[in-house]
């Protein structure tokens, strides 16, 4: 790392710590495409998951007070 303010001040600084570390934009982008398809694949991840868990509380009747809040 040859300029710590320069990761510090960038808009994206895992992407500026890549740059300075490899020197090469492509590579850099490279790797910072890697974080990003490994959080959009958790984000998704944890979207379905939290998704299935309200749907399994809500068909097993889970919420303590769900008769008197939930009646449409």
């Amino acid at each position: 790392m040859s300029s710590a303010a320069d990761v510090v001040d960038a808009l994206l600084p895992a992407a500026e710590l890549y740059y300075q570390a490899t020197g090469n934009k492509t590579g850099s982008t490279i790797l910072s495409m890697f974080i990003i398809i490994t959080f959009v694949g958790a984000v998704t991840g944890a979207f379905m998951t939290s998704g299935r868990i309200a749907w399994a509380f809500a068909r097993d009747h889970g919420a303590p007070v769900q008769s008197q809040h939930f009646n449409f």
